[in-house]
């Protein structure tokens, strides 16, 4: 018996066309079509945990019954819960994107004693109990 020859082509369709025929050309594109539907199926439902746990988080954080602010390096107020609008009297777009220290105590930097600014310094887990005259009450 002699050895089966291969055939080489430019075109790869023409290649697969001329050592598959057409049914295997029929198999292999099935083959792709049902792995593409899978990733779909799998994409859409990754996507539907991933919005279920984010609502999860966002109830528990609106739960809270503290203020609580999500801050970055730069002060910059990323997320607020609903007992913290509710205190500051704004809406959500009223508050984030703005400098914390603006917000919270009308100032134009922070102050000495500002647990954001001393976390950044030290590198270390600030607190400090502060009274806030502009809402009559203590903050930790």
């Amino acid at each position: 018996m002699l050895p089966r020859a291969i055939l080489i082509s430019p075109n790869p369709t023409e290649a697969l066309f001329e050592s598959c025929g057409v049914i295997g050309i029929g198999v292999v594109l099935n083959l792709i079509f049902q792995m593409h539907r899978r990733e779909q199926r799998y994409s859409r439902e990754t996507d539907a945990l991933l919005k279920a746990e984010e609502e999860k988080w966002r109830s528990s954080f609106n739960a809270l019954e503290d203020v609580m602010l999500i801050i970055d390096r730069d002060y910059n107020i990323e997320n607020v819960n609903d007992n913290g609008l509710a205190l500051l009297g704004k809406r959500r777009e009223e508050v984030i994107g703005k400098k914390c220290y603006e917000v919270i105590s009308g100032a134009d930097r922070p102050r000495e004693e500002c647990p954001c600014r001393r976390t950044l310094e030290t590198k270390q887990v600030e607190s400090v109990d502060r009274y806030e005259e502009r809402f009559g009450r203590y903050f930790s």
